[in-house]
């Protein structure tokens, strides 16, 4: 019988879990970040895991009057070294040695999608079981060193690297060590009447999504939905105050979660708290500007005219502050409308599919006949039942032309082809990146 004296302590299973999860998800570094209030005494810290290759070790200090914020970025191979080394007491910050009496606490796994939210994340916690109150109201500033509220505020955005108040030290006296996992919900969305979900796979078969829709104090309704889509609509029963939302997978229980309070809500991408419908629905309602163009849909194989169309307009946002072109736009701000769209496109095909090739081709067409290449992004949006595409381009720092040279700037809500003042002024200020443009 194993005596006492040789079977291992709950830090050494612990460590040993983590080892195990290291090498299954595959992460090549480390950055550990602490918090130290002079003179010696421990606030919190974070060791979280990265897929970068980290190549030599680096590390910061911030010396504050009263605190010390420290981080490390070091190769995976370093992670139980430095670990061990801070539980026991051994490790040095800036010459400060921190005090040991770590034990290992408890795993956490927060499933739950946040607003702006990175990634999910499994945590080990070890705790120090000393009383010290360390709270305290002082700022910390220093000539150099960026400004925090107080120990809570480092605490939450230096350390943890979380949105939270900075009237209590999140995890204080605890290091955790935090493993990010896959996350497969880009968004979850709460619009009048419904609920939108967007995936980050086109389907996840053997998937199932579990919405459950509540009033106070109960669920008034629910939904499971079986290997679902990129994008999930559901109706939100009348009277609804919370919707909850349960992404389980096939053998691993539940692998992503999200609680929406009200609607025109949502979490996950960082993003404006309008949607892609809602946004492309305020644009067609402004109509075209400096910034946004609009365009029925055409077929770029076939309409010449068309396709240059847009290479001009992209050109002129990239040559100006950058733009939208909206195509599946008629003239009035009607939607041109699948049938439209599948018609001009792939007879044969859905009308997703038409969308996603007309997308891909307009982008593809754009990078290829720019110079310097345009910074280019394309996403098919549904507006209700109906597809449309946007182009969104960012401004560039040089002067943007077609590859015969030709250059176009935006002026209210077209393009035009600009002065030789405006030449002049860009060169001035470093912009123009080649001889020989062609002026009207």
């Amino acid at each position: 019988m194993a005596t006492e004296q040789n079977q291992p302590d709950r830090t050494d299973i612990a460590f040993n879990e983590i080892s195990v999860l290291i090498a299954k998800r595959g992460y090549n570094s480390f950055t550990l970040r602490l918090e130290i209030l002079k003179p010696n005494r421990f606030v919190t810290a974070c060791m979280k895991f990265h897929d970068q290759i980290v190549g030599d070790s680096k590390q910061e200090f911030f010396d504050y009057s009263d605190a010390i914020l420290a981080s490390f970025a070091c190769h995976i191979d370093m992670w139980q070294d430095f670990a061990r080394r801070l539980i026991s007491g051994e490790l040095e910050v800036n010459g400060i040695q921190i005090p040991s009496a770590f034990s290992y606490s408890h795993r956490l796994e927060d499933l739950y999608l946040r607003e702006g939210a990175d990634c999910l994340r499994e945590s080990f916690l070890f705790t120090q079981r000393n009383q010290e109150n360390l709270y305290s109201a002082k700022p910390l500033l220093g000539i150099g060193l960026c400004p925090y509220a107080n120990i809570a505020d480092a605490s939450a955005r230096y350390v943890h690297q979380l949105p939270v108040a900075h009237n209590q030290t999140p995890h204080e006296k605890t290091f955790v060590i935090a493993l990010p996992m896959k996350s497969e919900i880009a968004l979850a969305e709460w619009l009048p009447g419904e609920v939108r979900v967007r995936l980050l796979h086109d389907t996840l078969p053997g998937y199932q999504l579990d919405l459950l829709f509540s009033e106070p104090l109960r669920v008034t309704a629910c939904q499971s939905i079986p290997d679902p889509l990129r994008d999930v609509n559901a109706p939100v029963p009348p009277g609804t105050t919370t919707v909850v939302g349960h992404l389980l997978a096939p053998a691993a229980g539940i692998v992503q979660s999200f609680v929406l309070k009200a609607p025109y809500t949502f979490l996950g991408e960082a993003k404006s708290s309008l949607s892609y419908e809602q946004q492309v629905r305020a644009d067609i309602l402004a109509g075209e500007s400096e910034n946004r163009e609009m365009k029925a849909f055409f077929n770029p194989d076939q309409n010449r005219e068309m396709r240059d169309r847009v290479l001009h307009s992209a050109i002129a946002f990239a040559n100006t502050s950058s733009g939208h072109i909206y195509v599946g736009i008629e003239d009035h701000g009607e939607l041109s409308g699948n049938s439209k769209l599948v018609r001009t496109i792939k007879p044969k095909a859905t009308p997703e599919e038409c969308a996603r090739e007309l997308s891909a081709k307009l982008r593809k067409y754009i990078i290829e006949n720019t110079r310097p290449v345009v910074e280019v992004s394309a996403v098919e949006i549904k507006i209700g039942t109906e597809w449309v595409v946007r182009l969104s381009i960012q401004q560039s720092q040089q002067i943007v032309s077609t590859h015969t040279n030709h250059v176009f700037i935006r002026s209210g809500a077209s393009n035009r082809n600009p002065e030789p003042e405006w030449f002049a002024q860009r060169q001035l200020g470093g912009g123009v990146n080649m001889p020989g443009f062609v002026r009207y």
